[in-house]
């Protein structure tokens, strides 16, 4: 039978043991910790939730290096998107033309940031354009008037603003959410929604930068560059686990992990380098 260990069999001592991590979960305002490896966070991994880090990479489309690396404690890409670039300025000088992204780091607010910083980002959206073609009444395609403070459905009908909500934890922002008041009398009701009370659009901060963003994906070149990024960044992901055969990070603590990365980046880099020059086609600036 598996035991507790020796120091822990007291009933007192296993007392003060649980006390004292729960308190430090309240310290940290945190709902899971890990005692050897406090800066770990649950996460959704392909083997089930896990304790683990959260790495990221920014890899160059023409000569497929990677030109920033990080590893982070977010469960989520939501708040990356200008950090990387940073780093990406921060080691090369400049910025791509366009950094394509996908839509794990779809925030308006970085969104808006990008915009500010001079970055041109190409997010995918979760709801992408062109499968909305046939989709009237996508959100898309209603109109909001910040001046008078409503929106407007592709039938002519106002949505009045109902209220405010604070999403996202780890960054809240607040959202207004505006609803159809005339939904009861709408010939197309349940076309535009399954809502018993009605459709209801919530209007993001910085919204203006979203329907920015909308502009781009209805151009053709701006597309077409967004089906190539899983192509340009996932097989680092796929290099690391299946060639190197690595899966798990075998240090502990943020800053080791961080190093870790770092390495397994730059020898993905040399890899790429070697081939480069073997196939002669190496060159210097």
């Amino acid at each position: 039978m598996p035991q507790l260990p020796e120091s822990l069999q007291q009933q007192q001592q296993l007392r003060d043991m649980v006390q004292k991590q729960l308190w430090e979960l309240n310290a940290k305002d945190q709902d899971h910790l890990n005692p050897k490896d406090p800066e770990a966070r649950v996460m959704k991994t392909g083997a089930g939730k896990r304790f683990a880090y959260n790495a990221q990479a920014v890899v160059d489309q023409q000569s497929q290096l990677i030109v920033a690396a990080e590893v982070v404690t977010d469960e989520s890409d939501n708040y990356q998107l200008t950090p990387m670039l940073d780093e990406v300025k921060e080691n090369l000088g400049e910025v791509a033309q366009t950094t394509v992204a996908d839509a794990g780091y779809l925030v308006t607010t970085q969104l808006a940031e990008a915009e500010e910083k001079g970055y041109s980002v190409l997010v995918n959206l979760q709801e992408p354009l062109q499968d909305a073609e046939g989709r009237p009444y996508h959100a898309s395609r209603f109109t909001y008037d910040a001046a008078k403070d409503h929106c407007i459905c592709p039938q002519g009908e106002t949505l009045q603003f109902e209220r405010c909500q604070v999403r996202d934890k780890v960054q809240p922002y607040t959202v207004r959410i505006y609803r159809c008041q005339s939904y009861e009398t709408c010939p197309v009701r349940w076309q535009c929604s399954s809502s018993k009370k009605g459709r209801t659009i919530q209007i993001h901060p910085n919204y203006d930068a979203l329907v920015r963003q909308r502009e781009k994906h209805r151009d053709e070149a701006m597309r077409a560059a967004l089906k190539k990024r899983s192509a340009t960044v996932e097989p680092v992901f796929g290099w690391v686990k299946e060639a190197m055969g690595f899966r798990r990070w075998t240090v502990r603590s943020l800053e080791k992990v961080q190093v870790q990365w770092a390495v397994l980046c730059t020898a993905i880099n040399l890899r790429r380098l070697h081939k480069n020059w073997s196939e002669g086609t190496l060159r210097f600036a």
